[in-house]
């Protein structure tokens, strides 16, 4: 996966930066200059692990045990929902190839697909390096709104850490229990 820096021209329209310092500070009004991205790059919407065939046995008679026991202890609504939800979840996340997403680092924000958020919006970022998989993390100030994860795989996240710690603030973060847990259960 390839980051792409944009050159932007410094200098070369003032009202334009006078106006994207608005649009981050929450004005409504944008123009073309204060949306052009710095960076600009893909990330899939999720990340996907390879899985063997030992994965999908053990996860196999994971569930049918789990079924099992629900039919003996007479909990059928209990089995019929764990089948259901694991049919679910393996068709959704399993069977369908995560969408690529675009992400655009510009003056005034970040966007994400179709969402954008304003600096203003961002409480924090962090990012978590490990070897052929950068990760950068966006905490937004919206309280029942998750983090949001940004893909990198193997491009040096940087150039873009560096441009952000001038617009939001960069804590110490470690990759969380559950992150951790996904990536060892490879789900």
């Amino acid at each position: 996966m390839k980051t792409k820096r944009i050159p932007v021209e410094h200098g070369a329209h003032r009202a334009a930066d006078h106006t994207a310092d608005s649009v981050m500070n929450g004005s409504k009004h944008s123009t073309a200059h204060s949306a052009t991205p710095v960076f600009s790059f893909e990330s899939p919407e999720h990340q996907t692990y390879e899985k063997g065939p030992g994965w999908y046995v053990t996860i196999g008679l994971l569930v049918a045990l789990l079924i099992t026991y629900a039919i003996y202890d007479r909990a059928w609504s209990f089995g019929l929902a764990l089948a259901v939800s694991f049919s679910m979840y393996y068709w959704f996340l399993f069977k369908q190839k995560p969408k690529m997403l675009n992400v655009k680092i510009t003056k005034t924000g970040v966007k994400i697909g179709a969402h954008e958020y304003n600096y203003n919006q961002i409480s924090c970022f962090w990012i978590i390096n490990r070897p052929h998989d950068h990760k950068i993390n966006i905490r937004l100030k919206r309280h029942f709104m998750p983090d949001v994860t940004l893909f990198l795989g193997n491009s040096n996240p940087e150039p873009i850490r560096h441009y952000l710690k001038e617009k939001v603030q960069e804590i110490e973060k470690n990759e969380g229990v559950a992150d951790t847990l996904v990536k060892i259960f490879r789900i």
